[in-house]
């Protein structure tokens, strides 16, 4: 069965902002599609407990960890469960004054569509993939949308 770890979101934050998030979870399977789901509803109780960028992807990538020890703990099989990570691009939105905070946990960086249609891939900052490392830093980066630009966030699937 070929399913999918890829996955968007947009979540109101307590703050008045708005979180725009995408990621993907490795493989092509249940197992993928499942994480993705857990790993879903955990970004969604981060970011809606107020915490900054940085801080919503450490924890997320803290709970993945635990998740995939979790399935290699429970399987049982012959062979034991490979690890999951999961790429993600956690971006919280000031819609009043078009900045836009991003943390990237081994994501593709956005592109920029300018109002001429010039589009312009934005360096920011990163860190390992989610679930690689429990004490992993996820450096944030402030982007200014001028009138007229556009974000646009992608992953090999979506």
């Amino acid at each position: 069965l070929q399913v999918g770890g890829d996955w968007y979101d947009m979540i109101p934050l307590p703050n008045g902002r708005i979180a725009l998030v995408i990621g993907d979870v490795q493989g092509h399977d249940v197992r993928a599609a499942g994480l993705m789901g857990q790993l879903r509803i955990a970004l969604r109780a981060y970011a809606s407990e107020g915490h900054r960028p940085d801080a919503v992807l450490a924890r997320a990538s803290r709970f993945l960890s635990g998740l995939t020890d979790a399935y290699e703990s429970v399987e049982g099989d012959a062979e034991p469960a490979t690890p999951r990570f999961a790429t993600c691009l956690y971006a919280e939105v000031d819609p009043e004054v078009g900045t836009l905070d991003i943390a990237r946990a081994g994501h593709p960086d956005p592109v920029v569509i300018s109002a001429d249609g010039t589009a312009v891939i934005r360096q920011t900052a990163g860190g390992l993939p989610l679930g690689i490392e429990t004490d992993s830093d996820y450096p944030t980066t402030r982007v200014v949308l001028e009138p007229g630009e556009t974000i646009m966030l992608c992953t090999d699937g979506l």
